[in-house]
């Protein structure tokens, strides 16, 4: 016992991350959870609570022993319920999205509400809230519209409705709503198990009809799909001509309808990005489009591409941080790991310090996402003009990049080019969503034998000298290449010069 609290007291600094891992495991939970984890909720906030006070008392005892010891001990208790909680919670939603999706594949009615296997709801769907003419498909606004349900001769409540229906067999309905408003909808239902792979994923309640698949039902089912994924995304009917947007989407755009006609739409793009959407032809053509939405969260990415969904065509549009375009940049302890590797094995390298001077105003401009495209693309670019068969960018600094240059042919191909008349580094402009973006940038460059000494800590520090030489807007290139300093040795005795003291005295007496 006494070893456990002495490691506790000795790695306090541990207790962070622990507990910014049971707030990650909460988030991750409510975002998943169509309501509030109250269990998680209470476990993480007391668990948080309790670290205050002993940040606020830390000499504080109980029992003889610190107050960290207990915290500790609570907040890895909480870490492990948050973690199981979390587990159950993503399984559940998995399968309740799988549920929705070989619905969607298995039968061609309207769906008007999704049930578990053990035949509790789920939720309704969006079809059966704008059936009833509902503001928002929510559990409250369906108790606010219905007055009563007569179902199969019974009149009934909301409530004893849903646990009505909860049976396990499959079974009709025939049912009168009565609203609030005294109107009726008549409707008969059918509740139908869905099975994949011979496991029951729960029931579907829908209407009789035909079964093949109209328009009208892939709009609905690919609208419930895409709302239980959670992330803001929307799609273009082509036959409605409108787009569609789920409930993240509304939220982020901060509109009420799900609606939207093309000019509205338009609107909410950004200005500079216009050319590009409404340039292109709504057909059903192949095609992938970036560009951003003005949302109450500034101005974000989105993809628009197409997709075929039961032999019907939609674009859909969803959020992008573009991470399939990006590159890996290493940081610099790799940088000094290869740099000695290198040198080792050639007994020569060439370290090359790349400042994207204008890297910030870019990131303003477009967003960090894509100007770490834009850096992808100008590395790709310079890794191609120097001939290197593998491009292995380092990052030192946001705006600070590195790149080791292992051969003297490619090092002497890079002060080619630095002296030549088409020097790419000058000005380079990469294309990116039909508008060039000019990469300004300085190098500073040195190789291994003008370096005071081999070790890759002293290439790197004298690389940067150079560098911000390069980057000083009072010199005259945007390069600058190392070169070990020179120690002048004057011998005065030879150049007749006598400093001696007795020298000195003589002047001194004149």
């Amino acid at each position: 016992m006494n070893k456990i609290v002495e490691f506790i007291l000795k790695n306090e600094y541990l207790l962070i991350p622990v507990l910014l891992l049971v707030l990650v495991l909460f988030l991750s939970m409510l975002e998943k959870k169509r309501k509030v984890p109250w269990l998680s909720l209470i476990l993480t906030g007391t668990v948080l609570l309790t670290y205050i006070l002993v940040l606020a008392l830390p000499k504080l005892n109980i029992f003889n022993l610190p107050l960290l010891v207990f915290v500790a001990g609570y907040a890895l208790l909480v870490l492990l319920v948050n973690f199981v909680y979390f587990l159950f919670i993503n399984c559940i939603f998995y399968k309740r999205l799988n549920l929705v999706k070989v619905a969607a594949n298995s039968t061609g009615n309207k769906i008007y509400a999704y049930l578990n296997s053990k035949a509790k709801l789920i939720n309704f769907t969006e079809e059966f809230a704008n059936l009833l003419g509902l503001k928002k498909n929510q559990k409250k606004y369906y108790e606010e519209a219905i007055s009563r349900i007569l179902v199969d001769s019974q009149e009934m409540e909301l409530d004893v409705f849903i646990h009505y229906i909860r049976t396990p067999e499959e079974r009709d309905y025939r049912i009168v709503i009565t609203l609030g408003d005294g109107k009726t909808r008549k409707l008969d239902l059918k509740k139908r198990k869905i099975i994949s792979s011979g496991k029951l994923l729960g029931y579907v309640l829908m209407t009789y009809g035909a079964s093949s698949l109209d328009a009208s039902f892939n709009m609905s089912t690919l609208y419930n799909y895409l709302n239980f994924l959670g992330e803001p995304l929307c799609y273009y009917d082509f036959k409605s001509r409108r787009y569609i947007l789920n409930r993240e989407m509304m939220d982020l755009l901060g509109v009420s309808d799900n609606l939207l006609d093309e000019n509205n739409f338009l609107s909410t793009v950004v200005q500079e990005d216009l050319p590009i959407i409404s340039g292109r032809n709504l057909t059903d053509k192949l095609q992938k489009l970036y560009y951003r939405l003005k949302t109450l969260k500034g101005n974000l990415w989105f993809e628009e591409s197409n997709i075929n969904f039961e032999g019907h065509q939609y674009l859909i549009v969803h959020r992008t941080d573009f991470e399939r375009f990006k590159m890996k940049f290493y940081d610099r302890s790799a940088l000094l790991e290869t740099a000695h590797l290198v040198y080792e094995r050639n007994n020569w390298l060439a370290l090359v310090l790349i400042k994207i001077t204008n890297l910030l105003k870019i990131n303003q401009q477009v967003g960090k996402d894509v100007g770490e495209v834009l850096m992808t693309k100008f590395f790709l670019q310079v890794g191609k003009e120097l001939n290197l068969k593998s491009t292995k960018i380092y990052r030192l600094e946001d705006e600070v990049f590195a790149l080791i240059i292992d051969k003297k042919e490619g090092y002497n191909r890079l002060l080619a080019i630095l002296n030549s008349e088409k020097n790419f580094f000058i000005k380079l402009e990469i294309p990116f969503n039909e508008i060039h973006y000019e990469i300004e940038n300085a190098l500073g460059i040195i190789s291994s034998e003008n370096a005071e000494d081999s070790r890759a800590e002293t290439l790197l520090r004298e690389g940067y000298e150079a560098l911000n030489l390069a980057a000083d807007p009072k010199y005259t290139q945007n390069y600058s290449i190392y070169l070990p300093k020179t120690n002048v040795n004057l011998d005065l005795h030879e150049m007749g010069i006598d400093l001696s003291d007795d020298f000195l005295d003589d002047i001194l007496k004149d």
